[in-house]
């Protein structure tokens, strides 16, 4: 992002980031499962019938594709 800015702005310096490593970064790997529709539709499900202060900000974000960050 920095850089795609510097480039924007026509700023001719390279990122301070550049040399920075993160020491096992991409070694592990996890298992992610896959968004299906019908995944969506089974936590839609259950967060309807469940009384919980935060039911509708996760029905919010899963209607909208807004994310909290």
């Amino acid at each position: 992002m920095l850089n795609l800015s510097f480039r924007h702005l026509d700023i001719d310096r390279l990122s301070p980031f550049r040399g920075l490593h993160i020491p096992g970064e991409g070694e592990v790997e996890r298992y992610m499962r896959k968004i299906t529709p019908e995944l969506l539709q089974s936590v839609k499900s259950h967060l309807l019938v469940r009384r919980t202060p935060n039911k509708l900000l996760a029905l919010v974000q899963l209607n909208t594709g807004f994310r909290l960050s």
